[in-house]
């Protein structure tokens, strides 16, 4: 994440709902988005009140455990909200 993009995301806290992607594609060898650990990297960085992560169950993306961001972010004030395929909630 650049410096600008950081200070952007601090100046405009609190920032109720964050939705991130924690799995990325690999195309060519090459990974392409947020890897579930640079994705808890990034939501430490602006301290969202909820984390929804998505793109989890897309084609073509490397698998991952949408249960475990909360772990790796690791900061009680951060909650990891989980919908799960066809669920729906109210935010």
């Amino acid at each position: 994440m650049t410096e600008e993009l950081k200070g952007w995301l601090q100046a405009h806290a609190p920032i109720a709902i964050a939705f991130l992607s924690i799995a990325c594609a690999r195309y060519f060898g090459k990974e392409d988005g947020l890897s579930m650990q640079t994705a808890a990297e990034l939501a430490k960085s602006f301290s969202p009140e909820t984390v929804i992560p998505m793109h989890y169950h897309a084609k073509f993306k490397l698998a991952s455990d949408p249960d475990k961001l909360q772990g790796l972010i690791a900061d009680p004030k951060i909650r990891v909200q989980v919908i799960k395929l066809g669920e729906e909630i109210e935010i």
